[in-house]
């Protein structure tokens, strides 16, 4: 078996597809461009998956690297695959990859709709994580603002519960249900307030809430 090897010149020719899909893995996962390109044009596979089929697209999208993003999308990457866990290229990129990477995946077709198997969709990241800029470009390309995950949380439950007051203003706005429980029967508002955020819970309160 041949072995792709990492020099400091670059990369060696390669001539077993394993290895050169396995170091396509590799080069997505440390944003190297360079490698990403070599390896693509040796014959690497743009789909390349590890034990647990994550594919190369997603490890970049993780990563937030929107030139290996755009290159394996050009390399006929497959932008709606899914890992075992149900993880899709746009579920990877919502809560850490970044706004353009988001926008490139839909502009792409990635589907907004896409859930893993905890049920989270990817919304559900950016408003845990106070992004609101990808949660405005999210809802704007119609991701469902009152969807729920395995525990029934809502993506304003979970910006409630941060405290991300802008990204609770945006989804109340586009009409989120702030009476959502979750399965342990809470709500955005008791959420805030469980987590001392009480400018989330006067807002609340001023959309009419019934805790």
């Amino acid at each position: 078996m041949i072995i792709v090897l990492v020099t400091w010149g670059g990369l060696s020719a390669a001539q077993d597809k394993g290895d050169m899909n396995a170091a396509l893995m590799s080069a997505a996962a440390r944003m190297d461009v360079q490698d990403a390109e070599t390896l693509l044009s040796e014959g690497a596979d743009a789909n390349s998956k590890d034990k647990n089929d994550r594919t190369a697209l997603m490890m970049a999208c993780v990563r937030g690297s929107l030139e290996i993003v755009r290159l394996l999308l050009e390399k006929g990457a497959d932008i709606n695959a899914h890992s075992k866990n149900g993880e899709t290229a746009l579920l990877s990129a919502s809560g850490r990859g970044g706004y353009e990477v988001v926008k490139l995946l839909l502009d792409n077709g990635a589907n907004v709709h896409a859930r893993d198997k905890k049920n989270q969709t990817a919304l559900m990241l950016p408003a845990w994580a106070g992004q609101i800029e990808v949660v405005k470009l999210l809802v704007g390309r119609g991701a469902d603002i009152n969807a729920q995950d395995e525990n029934g949380r809502t993506p304003l439950i979970w910006a409630a519960e941060q405290g991300h007051l802008e990204v609770v203003e945006v989804l109340l706005e586009k009409g989120a249900n702030a009476n959502a429980k979750d399965k342990n029967g809470e709500t955005a508002s008791l959420a805030a307030a469980a987590n001392g955020h009480s400018q989330v819970v006067e807002r609340l309160k001023r959309h009419g809430t019934g805790d």
